[in-house]
């Protein structure tokens, strides 16, 4: 029992000990930040920097301009997508009035779920897109570090969503190691289009980096985050790898043979995508 507690002891102090140092080297980064910039002003003359000034002002307004039009599209869009609720809602009324109990009007086996599964996808893509907008537009302080790596994955192949970034935001991101990447720009966008099963992916993965984008890839562009992982796996099985009740191990099952065909399709889709590529 005492060894239990000395050995929790030290993993806490290692755990205070890489916090100590990640602040310092934080505030290391802060100093030199604060000494180049020093040094550029003395060597800068007055009207030099009143220039500046004024262009950074019309850049934070330009800034605040593009912040307000993302604003109004959004709502642009919510209330679309209200009015298309409203007459889809309106329109299932009235069929279920005119169809009544009858055959007509029956349970949609013939592709309503395929239509419902679509409305889920296009409602996930939506707003998968505004949490990558709201990483973008973050403070440096206010991301966590999965955002600060997929950021700086994203910037090296969407280099124009970080153009608003003032010069001091850059030299923070410059000396932060969580916003480094590595890879250059075909070989993320060959990630991108890999499938989202590690299984079907990982023979296209080469190193540890690699994964890791393949990771926040599909935590932030694609919403696949640990929880929706978890739901797969309690979907396919509880904890103890046993097959839930109702769930059948033939291949002749419905549910096995589509699960085949979806990963048959993703794996040629990413084969095709690799002949491609120069």
């Amino acid at each position: 029992m005492l060894i239990d507690q000395k050995v929790q002891d030290i993993w806490e102090a290692q755990d205070r000990a890489d916090t100590a140092r990640r602040e310092a080297d934080k505030i290391s980064v802060i100093a030199r930040v604060f000494q180049s910039t020093l040094n550029r002003l003395r060597g800068t003359p007055v009207s030099d920097l009143m220039k500046e000034a004024e262009s950074n002002t019309d850049g934070a307004q330009a800034k605040e301009n593009v912040k307000e039009k993302e604003k109004k599209d959004k709502d642009k869009e919510d209330k679309k997508a209200a009015k298309a609720s409203a007459k889809a809602a309106k329109a299932s009324a009235k069929d279920a009035e005119d169809g009544g109990d009858g055959d007509d009007g029956g349970d949609g086996d013939d592709g309503s779920d395929g239509d419902d599964d679509d409305n889920e996808s296009v409602s996930s893509n939506g707003s998968t897109n505004s949490m990558v907008d709201d990483i973008r537009r973050k403070e440096g302080h206010e991301r966590t570090r999965d955002e600060r790596k997929f950021v700086g994955v994203d910037i090296v192949i969407n280099p124009e969503n970080y153009a608003h970034l003032s010069v001091t935001e850059a030299e923070e991101m410059q000396f932060d190691p969580d916003y480094q990447c590595e890879l250059t720009k075909l070989t993320i966008e060959k990630i991108k289009f890999l499938p989202e099963q590690i299984s079907l992916a990982a023979p296209f993965l080469h190193g540890e980096k690699e994964f890791e984008v393949h990771r926040l890839l599909n935590k932030f562009l694609k919403g696949n985050d640990d929880a929706y992982y978890k739901y797969v796996d309690f979907r396919a099985g509880d904890a103890s790898g046993q097959q839930l009740d109702g769930h059948s191990d033939s291949d002749e099952e419905e549910g096995d043979e589509k699960h085949q065909v979806r990963a048959y399709r993703a794996l040629t889709l990413t084969c095709t995508i690799l002949i491609s590529l120069p």
